[in-house]
Order: structure tokens, then C-alpha cells, then sequence
């Protein structure tokens, strides 16, 4: 083989195994947010790889083949050794992708994909290993080829010189790609772990929360807001109306709502309907609307809780209330469970 086609092949080799190892850290960056996609376009791409390298080390064969020399130069050996080497650890990390390929079957997908995040995790030295045979073997192989063709370059014209210089300058850009990418894939690394640490104190602290909310839960707690009858309509729209303007001994409603704190009593004989009443008013839309202005800019929540006497304890007892109205407002804004629940 003469002295510039073997630089040449030389440098496509470089950028074979540049380009393989770039991919191994592509693959390992979009893979921290769990999609499957990385995995499928790092393979892929290693499968290019290895389509590129066959036929080189192909026509390096056919070139020994060809030429009058009864053996390869050491130089074409090597070359062919750099190609060889490239194909099996292609296929070695073709393997470890397919291993780490999500099963797309499996009843819990979720649980799935956050396990196969810890396979990845689990998989990093090994990967880490692969990097390193690719960026460490193959650049001294390619730096003894350099040395040994450079005896020939000697008898070359400047404009062959210079376009050694600009491989050597690629040798070089490479090295620095190569540690780059070495320190990104730690900074990921870090970083994925965290991400890890995060998810699973999040998971902890759901669990505490629903755990708390359960604690506070009973099974009659709306059995007695689901036994009132619905009002028919119009009966109790009086409630709602200017009590001066019917003439009614009765403070406004609406008014309270809009302007006023305090507590607007309603009473009546046993029987009268005043279960039913409260059940419309929470119902009602006007309610949450009046008492938003009110609120203003405050987020507004309106709990309720039917006390029933001849109901369990629980629906008679204060207990009973506090914690069916804790249940309502917590489960909405589960940030207030550890204000209020502190020392759980």
C-alpha cells in the first residue's frame, strides 16, 4: 500500500472509532430521561459503524492480495488489526444495547423503565471499560503507524507535509474530543445518580403522604352528605336573595359571602330541612363564586361535613369533622401535609 492511501485509510479509522465513541456517550445522555429511543438510535448507528469498517478491512485484504509483496507491511497489518478490533467491540456493544433494550410487553411499563435506569446505571463501567479500549489501543496503534510511515514522508513534497500536519492536527482534535466526552460522561453519570436519588425520595414521600391521608379517612365519612335528598328546584333560592327586599328577618347570605367573616347560623325544628339546605348551598355554584370575591386572590376551598346523630362516632364527634375536613383540603394540596403533620 503507498504512503498516502495508508494515511488515509489511517484517518477514516480515526474517525470510525471518534465517531463510535461519540455515539456510547449520545446514547448515555439521552438515555437519563428513561426514553427507549436512545438506546434504538445507538445501535443503529453502531450498526453503521460496523457497515463502514467490513468493507475497509475488506479492501485492506484485497490490497495484500494484489500487491507483489508475499506478506503485509506491518503497517497494513496493524491496520487491519485497528479494523478488526473496531468490528468486535461494535458487536460487543451492539450486545449491551439489546440487554439494555426495554420490553415493551411487560404489565407495569413505568416500573419497567425506571428499573432498566438502574440497569444503565448498574451497565456504566462496563460501557466506561468499552470507551476506554476504543480511545486507548487504537490511538497508540494509530501513533505506531504515524511513526512508521514517517520515513517514507521524508522523499515528499511540501504540500504532502502539510497534509500531515493536518492529520496530525485531527490526531490531536480528537484527544481533545475524547477527553471531553470522558468528562461529560462523568458529569452525566453524577448527574443521572441524582436524578435517581431525587425519584426515590419523591416516591418515599408520596407514600407518606397517602399514608397520612388514609390515617384521616373513615368509610362513613360522606355517607350522610350521600342520604339527603336533593332539593327541588327553586325551594331554597330564597337563600341567595336580598332578605330586605322580600322583607325577611333574615341576615343576607350573599352578603356575608362577598364582605364578611363569621359564621351565618341556620336553625329549624327537626324535620324542617336543614340538611338539605346546606347540602344546596355547597352545591351551589354561587356559593364558591361569592366567597371567591371574598377570597380575592387567595386559593379558596370549601370542605363540608354532615354531622348525623344517629350515625357511628365518628360521623357525630368533632373527631369526625376535623379530620373529614383535614381529608378534603389536604388531599387537594398535599404541600400543606408536612406543615401540618410535622412530626410524622
Amino acid at each position: 500500500m503507498d504512503p498516502v492511501t495508508a494515511l488515509g485509510v489511517a484517518a477514516a479509522v480515526i474517525q470510525f472509532i471518534d465517531y463510535g465513541t461519540g455515539l456510547a456517550l449520545k446514547g448515555r445522555e439521552i438515555f437519563k430521561s428513561g426514553e427507549l429511543g436512545a438506546n434504538v438510535e445507538l445501535r443503529e448507528a453502531t450498526n453503521r459503524l460496523q457497515n463502514l469498517v467490513v468493507p475497509l478491512r475488506s479492501s485492506l485484504h484485497l490490497e495484500t492480495l494484489n500487491t507483489s509483496s508475499p506478506s503485509p507491511t506491518n503497517a497494513d497489518q496493524a491496520l487491519k488489526d485497528v479494523c478488526t478490533k473496531c468490528i468486535d467491540l461494535s458487536k460487543e456493544l451492539s450486545g449491551l444495547l439489546c440487554s439494555l433494550k426495554l420490553n415493551l410487553s411487560v404489565k407495569h411499563p413505568r416500573l419497567a423503565s425506571f428499573q432498566q435506569a438502574f440497569s444503565a446505571v448498574w451497565n456504566e463501567e462496563k460501557i466506561q471499560g468499552l470507551k476506554s479500549r476504543l480511545g486507548g489501543p487504537f490511538r497508540y496503534r494509530m501513533i505506531h503507524v504515524k511513526l512508521e510511515q514517517e520515513n517514507n514522508f521524508k522523499t515528499l513534497d511540501k504540500a504532502l507535509q502539510d497534509l500531515l500536519d493536518s492529520h496530525q492536527s485531527s490526531l490531536n482534535k480528537i484527544e481533545q474530543n475524547f477527553n471531553h466526552l470522558k468528562l461529560s460522561q462523568e458529569k452525566e453519570h453524577s448527574h443521572t445518580r441524582s436524578v435517581l436519588v431525587d425519584q426515590q425520595a419523591s416516591r418515599h414521600r408520596r407514600q407518606a403522604e397517602l399514608s397520612i391521608l388514609q390515617s384521616l379517612k373513615f368509610s362513613s365519612m360522606s355517607l350522610r352528605r350521600e342520604t339527603i335528598a336533593e332539593a327541588h328546584q327553586q325551594t331554597f333560592e330564597w337563600v341567595f336573595c336580598d332578605p330586605k327586599i322580600e322583607h325577611k328577618p333574615w341576615s343576607n347570605f350573599s352578603e356575608l359571602l362577598k364582605t364578611e367573616n363569621g359564621i351565618y347560623w341556620i336553625h329549624g325544628k327537626f324535620g324542617s330541612g336543614k340538611s338539605t339546605l346546606m347540602k344546596f348551598i355547597v352545591d351551589d355554584p354561587r356559593s364558591s363564586d361569592y366567597a371567591g370575591t371574598w377570597a380575592q386572590n387567595i386559593p379558596l376551598e370549601i370542605p363540608s361535613f354532615f354531622f348525623w346523630s344517629s350515625g357511628d362516632k365518628a360521623q357525630r364527634s368533632q373527631s369526625g369533622l376535623l379530620r373529614s375536613l383535614l381529608y378534603e383540603i389536604l388531599e387537594k394540596h398535599c404541600t400543606l401535609i408536612p406543615e401540618v403533620f410535622s412530626k410524622e
